[in-house]
């Protein structure tokens, strides 16, 4: 963070041009990315928000041209969240809202569940390391074979959803 930048100046920053960022059309969105690299005073954590807030503008850009629905939205999001971070290509994923605990009909999206295909996944996945990893340590190679057998790790129980 910049020296002379609180959280709290930095947080309004990031926030301003996330709300900037929602009012882009595919004309204004060009101007909207130049004033976004023009920031005079870029450091580590303004890059990141500036780049977020591009992201986000061409978004709403293309949200407004096309007229996106919710339902292609979520689907936009996991296609970002795959496909931009390295970690999560190809893997099966699940987002928690915490704040659906304060209503008791969802219950069901904190119990420890997983579906048959991530189970399948987990099993494919650890039948592979066992064969291609010599550096895993005793203790990790144990926890592949138990999942290659059967077992479903940390408490969880597999459900098709």
């Amino acid at each position: 963070m910049s020296k002379d930048m609180s959280n709290e100046v930095l947080f309004a920053l990031r926030d301003s041009w996330y709300s900037e960022a929602a009012k882009q059309t595919v004309e204004t969105l060009p101007a909207f990315i130049k004033m976004l690299n023009e920031y005079p005073d870029h450091d580590y954590n303004t890059t990141a928000y500036a780049t977020s807030a591009a992201t986000l503008g061409a978004s709403w850009a293309m949200a407004e041209y096309y007229g996106i629905t919710g339902f292609q939205a979520g689907c936009i999001m996991w296609e970002y969240i795959q496909n931009w971070g390295l970690s999560y290509k190809n893997k099966p994923l699940r987002m928690i809202n915490y704040d659906e605990m304060l209503y008791p009909q969802y219950q069901r999206h904190f119990e420890k569940v997983i579906t048959e295909d991530t189970w399948n996944y987990l099993q494919y996945q650890a039948n592979k390391h066992l064969k291609e990893c010599d550096c895993a340590c005793d203790e990790v190679k144990e926890h592949w074979k138990s999942i290659i057998d059967g077992k479903v790790p940390f408490g969880y129980t597999v459900r098709d959803e």
